[in-house]
């Protein structure tokens, strides 16, 4: 799988979308610091956002409706910090491909992004679904799944750098 992932990335480090996004970042010495601050600003909103929705699910005694609103009332915040994480990540990626692809972290990262995302939106479909008495424990499992993926993720996205695959 790492083979795969390596081959991967030389291939977008080929492209001429990186070179263009390694110009950029030549002409404009600002540009990557900018990126990655931008990038730790939408992670910090996402991680507030969900990551604090999570605590609150894992409470669980508040009622079924007034969870819903918070989710609700959270949702433009967690698709805004989704869509500038995924725009710095992206440019990131594509700036140096192969310091993602090759990473042991990089991988299991996107995997955790896409399972908090469902866990998020499958939060706010169960509460439309079930009645109060069904929700304490399925509303705390699925908190403490969300927060300890945002966890996860952060933790991975700052490993990215430092674990390889040999």
């Amino acid at each position: 799988m790492w083979a795969l992932a390596h081959q991967i990335g030389l291939w977008i480090n080929q492209s001429s979308l990186a070179a263009s996004a390694r110009s950029l970042a030549n002409i404009y010495f600002w540009l990557i610091p900018f990126v990655q601050i931008t990038h730790l600003l939408g992670m910090s909103v996402l991680m507030g956002s969900a990551g604090l929705y999570g605590l609150r699910l894992m409470r669980a005694g508040d009622d079924p409706e007034r969870l819903r609103q918070a989710g609700t009332r959270l949702v433009p915040f967690v698709i805004g910090g989704l869509s500038v994480q995924s725009a710095t990540g992206l440019f990131m990626v594509v700036h140096r491909p192969t310091r993602a692809f090759d990473s042991l972290m990089f991988l299991p990262k996107m995997a955790l992004i896409v399972v908090a995302i469902g866990l998020f939106f499958g939060v706010l479909h169960v509460l439309k679904r079930l009645s109060a008495p069904d929700l304490s424990l399925r509303l705390r499992i699925m908190g403490a799944g969300l927060l300890s993926c945002m966890m996860a993720i952060t933790l991975a996205g700052r490993l990215i750098s430092f674990l390889r695959a040999s």
